[in-house]
């Protein structure tokens, strides 16, 4: 198992209000906001994550396909190692 990686925390410009704390969507009439529901009128967001260090290993997988729904069973399909390596299934 990896070693647990601790998460980070950022504050970042609202994506809802763009920063301004205030939201003005097609309901609101000329001239009128309302106070942002995404940052509660702040402009700004937590977004907690945990950084990319490298991939990691997956113990219940030996075979990887195409994510294509109507790919037929073993079509296209590469080993985990191949995958691993650098390979995509076709």
């Amino acid at each position: 198992m990896s070693p647990r990686i601790s998460q980070e925390t950022v504050q970042m410009e609202c994506e809802d209000c763009e920063g301004t704390g205030i939201y003005r969507g097609c309901f609101e009439p000329e001239g009128t906001g309302v106070v942002c529901r995404a940052c509660d009128g702040s402009g700004r967001q937590t977004m907690t994550y945990t950084p990319f260090i490298s991939r990691k290993l997956r113990e219940d997988v030996r075979k990887v396909r195409h994510p294509s729904y109507d790919a037929e069973v073993g079509s296209g399909e590469i080993s985990y190692q191949q995958f691993l390596a650098g390979e995509r299934p076709k």
